[in-house]
């Protein structure tokens, strides 16, 4: 045996140099593709299948990771998903590691399906989950980690990765409830916003977070009944804006000046890599809102036109619908909703979608309570209201279907809702 295993190398090694030349030629490999094929070809796989993708080869693994940085988005951008973090209905101290569960919805026609439950990455350190934002699949989990701060983590839902970010610089050590505290006489008042979008200039991910004091010397709580009144004075109101670049060496910059009030609690909508938010001038805010922008690339404040015989009021929300900026009114118990075609363009501003009440269950004269998530590709929108409910609305019939979601057998009490696009952009960026 041995004699002829010596027999079968010197066979081998007396091949001829320029057949094994030419074997060697012949030889491929996937690395060998175009560069067009290849990403032909991934992008014709369902996302999920993109995870063993990665272990071909190292241009597939590359091909794979930085799908979604590029502007066809794996097509996906018109065929979103909805994740749905459910929150606890008793005791909203528990932590989200025994209490919340993230569910994925597929975006089909068939109501009412969830996909499968996600695993979290939530330890017991964190009490609850205060806003859920979403980019190219990435989660922004704004925890609350004690009754005086917060913690942010990014997630992704499909890969199960996640990373949390180093603490927050604070904010005031006066204030002793965050967001919780909305109406004291005579007392600092705290708000914090936040975003969290991509630069396409940079390939870079960005944390945003707005936060001010203001010291309010007249406010009326809601049991009274009473207009809600802010009186903005400079020498009363300090604002700053914290930044966060999602990198392996990133730290929270505290250096951008926010020209604008920003008091008006909504989560920014990011599109043409701009964060945007609802802000008040000087006054009752309710009659003087105005859209400004954050561009990630230069981190500078811009403030966007507002659509045509819109009141830009407390009702009003802001949004992402086909990849296009969007603002919902709200008035006279129905709900338009302005699409703007070009970003920052103010003659782009169309009527898309007018939403008259005829929603069981659902009063329009608490607009607070009702949220537009995202739009399907078969042109209907999904609503999310009071945080215990989804429906899917028909422009075209004006039809309302009840999205029915469960936690095994019992229904879910109350939950976040956001759109989401699945991916494999990992949270350990260079």
């Amino acid at each position: 045996m041995g004699l002829r295993r010596r027999k079968i190398k010197a066979r081998k090694n007396n091949e001829d140099p320029k057949q094994k030349e030419d074997n060697q030629q012949h030889e491929s490999s996937m690395e060998d593709l175009p560069h067009d094929l290849s990403l032909d070809i991934l992008l014709r796989l369902p996302v999920s299948s993109l995870i063993p993708v990665k272990l071909v080869c190292k241009s597939w693994y590359n091909f794979a990771t930085s799908l979604h940085h590029e502007p066809h988005n794996h097509n996906n951008k018109n065929n979103p998903c909805l994740l749905v973090l459910s929150t606890p209905p008793h005791d909203q101290n528990h932590c989200i590691a025994e209490i919340n569960v993230l569910y994925e919805i597929d975006n089909q026609d068939s109501y009412g399906v969830i996909s499968k439950s996600i695993k979290q990455p939530m330890n017991r350190n964190i009490l609850n989950v205060n806003t859920t934002l979403s980019c190219n699949g990435l989660l922004c989990l704004i925890c609350l980690k004690n009754k005086f701060s917060y913690r942010v983590c990014i997630f992704n839902p499909l890969t199960e990765e996640y990373k949390y970010l180093p603490d927050m610089p604070s904010v005031s050590q006066t204030v002793t409830r965050l967001r919780h505290c909305k109406y004291i006489d005579n007392e600092d008042y705290l708000y914090q916003h936040f975003g969290f979008g991509f630069n396409p200039r940079t390939n870079e991910y960005k944390v945003v977070r707005i936060a001010g004091i203001h010291n309010i010397t007249h406010m009326v709580t809601l049991k009274k009944k009473k207009p809600f009144n802010w009186d903005f004075d400079p020498k009363n109101f300090k604002q700053k804006v914290d930044v966060f670049t999602l990198s392996r060496t990133g730290v929270w910059r505290s250096n951008i000046d926010m020209p604008f009030a920003c008091p008006v609690e909504s989560s920014g909508a990011v599109v043409n890599g701009a964060i945007h938010w609802l802000c008040s001038g000087r006054g009752q805010f309710k009659e003087s809102c105005i859209v400004v922008s954050f561009d990630l690339s230069d981190e500078k404040f811009r403030v966007i036109p507002n659509p045509p015989d819109c009141e830009m009021g407390q009702g009003c929300e802001l949004l992402v619908l086909g990849g296009c900026f969007a603002i919902t009114d709200y008035y006279a118990r129905q709900i338009d909703i302005w699409v703007m075609q070009e970003h920052g363009v103010k003659g782009s501003w169309t009527k898309e979608i007018v939403i008259i009440e005829n929603l069981p269950r659902v009063s329009l004269r608490s607009p607070q309570w009702i949220h537009p998530l995202c739009l399907l590709s078969s042109g209907k929108i999904v609503i999310s209201y009071k945080r215990g409910a989804l429906y899917c609305f028909d422009p075209e019939e004006t039809e309302w279907l009840n999205i029915f979601i469960k936690r095994g057998l019992h229904p879910l009490d109350q939950f976040m809702a956001v759109s989401y696009t699945p991916s494999l952009v990992s949270p350990f960026l260079h």
